[in-house]
């Protein structure tokens, strides 16, 4: 089984972020379907593979180094 994200946009992130702490499981519903652009439709409808999948949504967002450019 597979599918495929899109990194979320900020608006997705901030929308999630807000149940975060509350509840993980919502973060990551809210994550997972503003992402989606395709494949298994029973990734989204059995508990077992949503699961399996929230492992790899953090490597769906890829996070920059930032320097300080600052003299």
């Amino acid at each position: 089984m597979e599918c495929f994200l899109k990194k979320p946009t900020r608006k997705t992130l901030a929308y999630a972020s807000s149940f975060g702490t509350k509840d993980p499981i919502e973060f990551n519903e809210i994550f997972f379907s503003g992402g989606w652009l395709g494949g298994d439709e029973e990734i989204k409808t059995r508990d077992d593979l949503f699961l399996s999948t929230n492992t790899k949504l953090a490597e769906v967002i890829e996070v920059k180094e930032a320097e300080d450019a600052t003299l």
